[in-house]
């Protein structure tokens, strides 16, 4: 309710600057100066509701798009390894970059999901934007040789134990898989580029883990090698369970909210600044961009001046891939407590499910 669902209550700072951008939506422009200047491209769903309360649940919630059941966890594939699956068919020949790509979940509370009972290949490539940037964008013809010789050196191994390696059956095939893919990946002279960044983009973007992966996203599409879908994790920054506008806090809503308004901002201007594969068509218009957490806020401060989990109601942003600008989905009550009105033709609240559903 500090963001895209504004709610002035006793505990709301008098700093926030906080407009009528249209009947009903209120924006602060201290903590959104970019974006408030973006929603007639964008559209807010106010209405979501939680399944869970608990990082762990919640996090493998927005990768699956379904609650967690340990007895077949194993078995149940990320949604990105979903939709690498679906699009095999449709993968060309010069494809090289896999379909599903994450920056940093190996680091979230619930790890990477896998691609379950789906094939090894479905399987997320998930990069570090904290180090991807030095290590694929640098000397690429001294890197070369030595994959090169390494590749070769590899294979040899692999004629030499060609016998053993079968008697390990279809682990010893994934990971030729991964081996294949890997140098078909490292020898394409259009995967160093995704790891260039000028200075200019990262003052644009900000060079923190989220405005860094937003930069990887665009690369990754810009490059048009096979890449469809792209989830950027901002780790835990938005958990402010304490202090949420102390500004002498590690993290306050006042550097979360701005470093997402600069890399989110830059995102949708680069993608509608860039051609899209249909005449007439931006990037941003084949592209649909969502920014979403696992569950919501308490409406009301805690003791320690911080806001806990809540499952009731929080709000979503959507736009590109044919969104309509400009709509205001689902309202809540006075202290955003409470769904009013979920804004679409059923009478329950939509969950995290149909976000995954809609992508």
């Amino acid at each position: 309710m500090d963001c895209w669902d504004f709610k002035e209550t006793r505990w709301t700072p008098q700093d926030l600057d906080v407009t009528e951008v249209k009947k009903g939506l209120y924006l602060s422009r201290t903590l959104f100066p970019q974006l408030i200047g973006k929603m007639d491209q964008v559209s807010i769903v106010r209405s979501l509701q939680a399944p869970e309360l608990i990082h762990f649940n919640g996090q493998y919630h927005t990768q699956t798009g379904r609650a967690l059941n340990p007895a077949v966890a194993r078995e149940i594939p990320a949604f990105g390894s979903v939709i690498a699956y679906e699009l095999a068919s449709a993968r060309r020949e010069r494809d090289t970059f896999p379909t599903y790509v994450s920056t940093s979940l190996t680091r979230a509370r619930a790890g990477s999901i896998g691609a379950g009972f789906l094939p090894t290949w479905a399987t997320g490539l998930d990069l570090d934007p904290g180090t991807v940037f030095e290590a694929f964008g640098g000397n690429v013809e001294g890197a070369s040789r030595v994959l090169e010789e390494r590749w070769r050196l590899l294979t040899e191994f692999a004629k030499i134990n060609e016998g053993q390696r079968k008697a390990l059956g279809q682990r010893a095939s994934d990971y030729q898989t991964f081996y294949d893919d890997a140098y078909k990946l490292l020898t394409d002279a259009r995967w160093p580029q995704v790891f260039q960044a000028s200075a200019e983009d990262k003052a644009r973007y900000g060079e923190d883990e989220f405005g860094l992966g937003c930069i990887l996203a665009r690369n990754l599409l810009r490059q048009d090698a096979g890449t469809k879908f792209v989830y950027i994790y901002d780790g835990d920054r938005w958990d402010h369970h304490s202090g949420i506008f102390d500004r002498n806090a590690e993290w306050n809503h006042y550097r979360t909210c701005t470093r997402l308004d600069k890399g989110l901002v830059s995102l949708i201007d680069d993608l509608a600044a860039q051609p899209g594969h249909a005449p007439g068509t931006t990037m941003l218009d084949e592209t649909l961009i969502v920014a979403q957490s696992e569950f919501g806020r308490t409406p009301g401060m805690n003791p320690v001046a911080g806001r806990d989990h809540y499952k009731g109601a929080y709000a979503g942003l959507y736009v590109g891939g044919g969104v309509k600008g400009g709509r205001v989905i689902g309202r809540t009550d006075a202290d955003g407590s409470t769904c009013l009105d979920p804004g679409w033709g059923h009478k329950t609240q939509p969950y995290m499910d149909n976000s995954v559903a809609t992508i």
